[in-house]
């Protein structure tokens, strides 16, 4: 089970308008055919022009489950040639995939700025989120059995009040799907690894550490930086169609932002050839940089501190003296200095040794088939590169993904590798719907004309796939 919103705009001076949709994908199908959108069971849309809270998403989501439970416990009976008397049924929902705002939404749980359940598998606190041990998986694992016990405690409050005050203690609120008594909460809602992973801690290895913050430089008109190597690398690199590729001006708004695809081609491809090697040509220049950049911040702290000594003499005048304003107030110009910011290290000489480990345990965690004894190691090498960024970058640079992907390795082991259940699905189903004709409507008509041009198309390909020459 997915579920997502995308942005559809008619206009680009007209709001922003977000569709929700809730699809389900048939596991028994083969992986060529699962992945195919045409084969999604589409449940229903949420119209716009805003995403539903948590509560108002359980009344749309309170129909999918009474058919969940009649599928269960009853099932249906199909006639077919090879059982002209009928064979029963049954469905189970395996799992719910989504990105991590929505599986909050879906499942009933709080979302990463939570003080006490920050996360959906264990329990750590918010203040914990970035420890030593956090990033280690120490923490004892949530039961599911607990967490469904709390969404009937949650849905039997009769007033806001008293749920806002369940919800900020234990993290929990009410969701359907506690209502299906095969369905563990905690096991079977999966934390994406698309967006974890991919969009989550790649994304922010690459743009929010080297590009933001300059450690990746866009060459001048004068000389060859960081990114020109790179880029020259690219124009010269060949890989297969399949592999994907990079845009050619990566890493400045030439190059546009990167898909998941890109950031997957990248960080197990591209990267670990090329930043190696950029590091190993500029590495010197960055520390150069930052001596010349700390000679200039002493300089301008001691000028800070003389500006600070004769602002705070300036503070302690009687009113009324020379140096007020014309009313005997003090001046508005005379603000308190602010003091100089310290200077960041570019690059520094573990990074690439670093990208390496992640390169490598993504090797392991995104195959399209994964050897089990090979996944501690995996294991190991993640969190290995969540401790390091952590020491050369602070906390502050640390963001709930980081936390969420020690959970995965026991992901693929309840549901095999992540070709299985990441999120690639649900997004492509996005792009399907976004492309189909609106014919102008607005409100809740367009999700309706949305769903029933992708049934249309949906039948079409199954009456012509059921042609045989």
């Amino acid at each position: 089970m997915s579920l997502d919103w995308f942005g559809r705009k008619t206009s680009v001076y007209g709001p922003s308008y977000s569709s929700g949709v809730l699809s389900l994908c048939v596991s028994n199908l083969p992986r060529a055919l699962r992945y195919r959108a045409e084969n999604l069971l589409v449940c229903f849309m949420t119209p716009g022009p805003k995403e539903p809270t948590g509560s108002q998403l359980q009344n749309y989501m309170r129909l999918v489950v009474d058919d969940l439970l009649q599928l269960y416990d009853e099932g249906i009976i199909y006639h077919t040639p090879a059982y002209p008397q009928g064979r029963r049924v049954r469905v189970v929902l395996l799992g719910v995939v989504c990105d991590h705002p929505a599986m909050c939404k879906l499942s009933g749980f709080a979302d990463h700025s939570h003080n006490n359940a920050p996360c959906s598998k264990c329990h750590v606190s918010q203040d914990d989120l970035f420890s030593d041990e956090s990033l280690r998986n120490e923490f004892a694992a949530c039961d599911g059995e607990a967490h469904r016990q709390r969404c009937y405690e949650d849905n039997e409050l009769l007033d806001n009040d008293a749920h806002t005050t369940f919800f900020k203690e234990h993290g929990a609120r009410w969701t359907e799907l506690a209502r299906l008594p095969y369905f563990d909460l905690v096991r079977q809602t999966i934390i994406d690894p698309m967006h974890n992973l991919l969009l989550g801690i790649v994304k922010t290895q690459w743009y929010n550490r080297w590009i933001q913050n300059s450690a990746l430089r866009a060459s001048t008109d004068a000389r060859a930086r960081e990114l020109d190597m790179i880029h020259k690398f690219l124009a010269s690199f060949e890989a297969p169609l399949w592999a994907g590729k990079l845009p050619l001006r990566v890493g400045e708004p030439a190059g546009g932002s990167l898909t998941a695809d890109e950031y997957k081609f990248a960080a197990l491809t591209a990267w670990p050839i090329i930043i190696p090697i950029v590091w190993q040509t500029f590495i010197n220049e960055s520390d150069k940089d930052f001596e010349s950049a700390q000679k200039r911040h002493l300089k301008a702290q001691e000028k800070f501190n003389k500006d600070f000594m004769a602002w705070k003499s300036r503070q302690e005048l009687p009113q009324g003296s020379a140096n007020m304003g014309k009313r005997g107030n003090r001046s508005k110009e005379d603000a308190e200095p602010k003091p100089p910011k310290q200077p960041n290290v570019r690059m520094q000489r573990d990074e690439p040794t670093n990208l390496l480990r992640l390169s490598t345990a993504l090797k392991i965690f995104c195959g399209s088939s994964v050897q089990l004894e090979l996944l501690p190691r995996a294991e190991v090498l993640l969190q290995e590169y969540l401790l390091e960024f952590k020491w050369m970058y602070g906390e502050g640079s640390m963001k709930p993904n980081f936390h969420w992907a020690v959970h995965l390795a026991q992901q693929i082991k309840d549901y095999g590798p992540v070709y299985n259940f990441w999120a690639f699905l649900s997004e492509r189903l996005n792009k399907v719907l976004k492309s189909s004709n609106s014919n102008n409507w607005t409100g809740g008509q367009v999700e309706i004309s949305m769903m029933r041009e992708f049934m249309r198309a949906a039948q079409i390909d199954s009456m012509v796939s059921g042609f045989t020459c």
